[in-house]
């Protein structure tokens, strides 16, 4: 209450003191102080908003700290008593202390390293800053904090001149180790940031430092203005510097989330988005499987830059399947994993989407499969791989009641094709009249080599009669083709058997046995025909080359 009433006392009875000149010749030098406390005081308003953001509430305490301190520097220059200034001096104190500590503080939490340094960790900060306000508010009694401290007249007003003790040194000292350590945690981040986060660390550089390049040029007498602290002054760069990080670099939009998993090496390919799935960061590899990905599009939202069914699988968090992009005219797998980023109170701030890309190990698993199921000769269906798709089949037309017919081929004489012309000209025999049936099959047909010349035919959809015909369809086909060989052309003609499927269980195994009944029944009845067997067991021919022979029971 006393320095209150001195401070009214000043300003009511101002010629009492005799300082009006002065007071007329110092309004230069509070004003830009006082403009500053306004400029600090608007932006931690602004940061006030974004208080929940990571960093937020150690920058909002160290704008308003400098906002203080600077309206303190102002009343220092308003011509006041040494006492009054000494004890401005002193409260100023208050507020210097917390910007070396909070800035540290703040680095640690905007960068996502606190963990490293552990908020129990935190008091250990302030023991020095604590000592320091003890040590200014005790100085008129021990002056190791201000050795010595006077008002000077110079050039038409007064200064305040202070010499400063050891306490003071411990104080300045400790506030540049804290600013240095956390300068080199800046810079070690611009270093390895991206493009976008080179641009917010270097703002914040910028804004920290020359307020404290300023004040190293007070405290050693550097300055062309003796005795004028500029640091708070300083400060209205760093609160330029802060807006426009806000507005232009969204310092408390995008954060740095991440970024060392996305470092330029990794053969992976990785995207990070934020919380509102804006682009946050990505490495060169997610360049190059996502080719509108550019620096310049960091801030954006993924989806409105991106095909929306890509952007729906990527978003989906579907790792179940393999992501599938063409590239070049050519197709590629990636297996996509999510990882979830959240803060120190578990708030989700973002995902890492990591893309490896597995096409080899696709392609190879497409061959083993392709061996798996598929004969190796004639290239369709393999005898194992048939039964079971003909199983699936055979339940789900007996669930539709749908007709289901199969057919059982075998090449006539095929064993004196082998004797007399060899077994690669048989191959080429066997291909052949694989080709030739394919031609006259649909696609839901399933088509396998049953072994050594024997192959079986199933036919969705197909009751008996309309098999019969598509038999003599096939059976025609093979007997008009030749084979060209070495030693000339040759002709072959095929047998089949013809069974419809019932509704049991076993009805595929049952009708195996009756088509191959039936085609032997083709065969013994002279070759190159059909034979139907219906469902009471009855054989008949239906080659239209040849009288039907009747039924065989």
């Amino acid at each position: 209450m006393g320095l209150l009433k001195k401070f009214l006392y000043f300003h009511a009875d101002n010629k009492k003191l005799n300082h009006s000149q002065d007071n007329r010749l110092n309004t230069l030098y509070w004003i830009p102080f006082l403009f500053t406390s306004v400029l600090n005081a608007i932006l931690g308003t602004y940061i006030l908003k974004h208080r929940m953001s990571r960093g937020a509430l150690s920058l909002f305490i160290i704008v308003i700290s400098n906002a203080i301190w600077a309206l303190l520097e102002a009343f220092l220059w308003m011509g006041f008593p040494l006492e009054i200034r000494m004890r401005l001096c002193y409260t100023q104190y208050m507020f210097i202390v917390q910007v070396p500590t909070f800035f540290i503080i703040f680095v640690l939490e905007y960068m996502g390293i606190s963990r490293a340094f552990r908020r129990t960790h935190y008091p250990y900060l302030f023991i020095i800053p604590v000592l320091t306000v003890i040590s200014a508010w005790t100085n008129p009694w021990h002056n190791l904090f201000y050795s010595q401290y006077m008002l000077i007249s110079s050039q038409g007003k007064e200064e305040l001149s202070l010499s400063y003790g050891p306490l003071f040194m411990m104080w300045a000292a400790y506030a540049y180790i804290v600013m240095i350590i956390a300068t080199i945690i800046m810079l070690r981040a611009y270093v390895s940031a991206s493009a976008l986060y080179k641009k917010q660390y270097g703002t914040i550089l910028l804004g920290v430092l020359i307020p404290w390049i300023s004040n190293a040029l007070y405290i050693f007498d550097l300055l062309p203005i003796e005795n004028y602290d500029l640091t708070p002054l300083a400060y209205t760069i760093t609160a330029i510097c802060f807006i426009w990080a806000f507005y232009s670099r969204k310092l408390f939009d995008l954060r740095p989330i991440g970024r060392s998993e996305s470092f330029k090496g990794m053969s992976d390919a990785v995207l990070i988005l934020d919380d509102q799935d804006r682009i946050a960061d990505f490495n060169p590899a997610a360049q190059r499987i996502m080719h509108f990905l550019s620096i310049d599009l960091i801030g954006e939202k993924f989806t409105d830059l991106c095909e929306v069914e890509l952007a729906a699988r990527i978003l989906m968090d579907n790792s179940s399947k393999p992501l599938h992009l063409k590239k070049d005219g050519r197709s590629n797998f990636y297996d996509l994993r999510v990882s979830y980023l959240s803060d120190r109170k578990d708030r989700d701030v973002g995902r890492i989407f990591s893309f490896r890309d597995i096409t080899k190990q696709k392609q190879m698993e497409a061959q083993l499969e392709y061996y798996a199921t598929t004969d190796s000769l004639t290239g369709i269906l393999n005898r194992r791989h048939f039964n079971h798709i003909a199983e699936m089949e055979l339940h789900r037309c007996i669930r539709y009641n749908s007709p289901l017919s199969l057919c059982m081929i075998d090449i006539d004489k095929f064993k004196n094709v082998n004797d007399n012309f060899g077994h690669d000209t048989g191959d080429r025999v066997m291909k052949e009249m694989v080709r030739i049936c394919q031609q006259n099959l649909r696609e839901i047909d399933l088509f396998s080599r049953w072994g050594g010349d024997e192959f079986v035919l199933l036919l969705p959809e197909t009751d008996i009669e309309s098999a019969a015909e598509v038999a003599e369809r096939l059976r025609a086909s093979i007997e008009k083709s030749t084979v060209k060989t070495i030693s000339g052309e040759i002709s072959i003609t095929i047998s089949i058997g013809i069974v419809g499927l019932g509704t049991r269980a076993s009805a595929l195994e049952d009708g195996m046995k009756n088509a191959d009944v039936a085609m032997y029944y083709a065969k013994g009845s002279g070759r190159n025909r059909c034979t139907v067997m219906n469902a009471q067991g009855d054989l008949t021919n239906i080659n239209r080359s040849a009288d039907p022979v009747g039924s065989l029971k």
